[in-house]
């Protein structure tokens, strides 16, 4: 059996996933401590089964209207919605209340629910 040494031209993008999905974690755990020292284990929970809920329902929703709407117009209205949650965040105060959270945690669970799938069916 001959061992092929050559490069595939694959390596650069999968350090680079790596190196993604750890920064990634990192936010994830910031933002779990935020959360947690702000409401608590219970309010997190909470916060983790809507945001996982939302995109669920959010990947159905628009994966059916793919049929009647353009990609364009799906993906910007997924771009406007991200962007306005980070506008939120920026403007939240160091403890705000758990009202704003959950919007917060809804619209970005549709988003995500709506990038996933139109994303992957590229």
């Amino acid at each position: 059996a001959v061992v092929s040494t050559q490069s595939t031209g694959t390596e650069g993008a999968i350090a680079w996933s790596i190196g993604t999905r750890l920064n990634l974690i990192s936010i994830y755990l910031s933002i779990e401590a935020f959360i947690v020292c702000n409401f608590g284990y219970e309010k997190y929970g909470v916060l983790v089964i809507l945001f996982a809920a939302t995109s669920s329902v959010s990947s159905l929703v628009f994966g059916v209207a793919r049929s009647r709407v353009p990609l364009k117009l799906i993906l910007g209205l997924a771009g406007v919605i991200n962007l306005a949650v980070l506008i939120m965040c920026f403007l939240l105060p160091s403890s705000p209340n758990y009202p704003v959270i959950v919007a917060g945690v809804v619209l970005w669970g549709m988003a995500e629910g709506i990038w996933q799938p139109q994303i992957g069916a590229l």
